[in-house]
Formats: structure tokens, C-alpha cells, sequence
């Protein structure tokens, strides 16, 4: 029974997270890495399960330089700053 109320709660959270701005700036982005194949999901098993990582053997969850990533994602079409509204209905920055 606690088993079931810890899912029920937990997929709960990640719904009313997916209506917030931060929630579709979230899915955008997995969008646009899931569709770049210099990005392939960390297999289960494996440290970092489920996340993201530059192509090629896996790797521990990535804690060095920051540039490799950057330039892989860079030139990623369609990944521009998105417009994110605050909910007052003001443009956010």
C-alpha cells in the first residue's frame, strides 16, 4: 500500500509540474536532445540511468568541463531561448 500512495503522489507532482512554464521548457528540451544524435540516453544499469550523454561509451554523470556539451548543443536547430510568460501574463526574461 505505501508502495502505490508513493507513485500516486510522485505522478501527482510530475502532472502539476508539466502545467507550470518550467515544465514545457523542460519537455522542449528533451525534445531537442532526444532528436540529436550526439545525445543517447545513459542505459539502465548504469550510473546516471535515464539521463543524457554525449554519444559513445557510457560514462559516470558528467562532472568536468562544460564545453564538449555546449558545442554539441550549440548548433542543435530550433533550441533558441524560448519566450516564457510569467503568470501574471508579463513576458519573463
Amino acid at each position: 500500500m505505501a508502495g502505490y500512495l508513493r507513485r500516486s503522489v510522485r505522478h501527482f507532482l510530475v502532472d502539476e509540474a508539466r502545467k507550470t512554464p518550467i515544465g514545457a521548457v523542460r519537455r522542449k528540451l528533451e525534445e531537442l536532445v532526444a532528436a540529436t544524435p550526439e545525445f543517447v540516453q545513459v542505459p539502465a544499469g548504469t550510473p546516471g540511468a535515464g539521463r543524457w550523454q554525449l554519444d559513445g561509451e557510457p560514462q559516470p554523470p558528467y562532472g568536468d568541463e562544460l564545453r564538449p556539451l555546449v558545442a554539441a548543443a550549440y548548433p542543435v536547430r530550433g533550441a533558441g531561448r524560448p519566450l516564457v510568460r510569467h503568470p501574471t501574463g508579463a513576458a519573463g526574461s
